[in-house]
């Protein structure tokens, strides 16, 4: 299973933190595990985007994962890149 990251209206913006020198954009969204309910998250947002995600259904984008110090797989902390949820279509019935 794929999680799914939903972005609501409430949530279509970031909070800039400084942590030490550096300044983060840190957005909130919910995070689909599979469980009863989402939780709720926090990630920063890459670098380069100055808007947030916008109102969505998304997936984390390949270039999130890297290889840790000990050889596991884990989401980089520090750049979370996401990508729109594509479902596939449904196909209608001719009548």
């Amino acid at each position: 299973m794929i999680p799914v990251i939903t972005i609501e209206a409430e949530e279509a913006q970031f909070e800039l933190r400084t942590i030490g020198q550096r300044q983060v954009k840190e957005q909130i969204a919910y995070c689909d595990l599979g469980d009863k309910h989402p939780k709720k998250i926090k990630f920063n947002l890459p670098e380069h985007m100055d808007r947030a995600y916008p109102v969505g259904e998304y997936t984390p984008s390949i270039e999130s994962f890297r290889v840790g110090k000990y050889g596991n797989l884990e989401l980089n902390p520090f750049e979370l890149k996401l990508e729109p949820l594509v479902t596939p279509k449904t196909v209608s019935k001719a009548s």
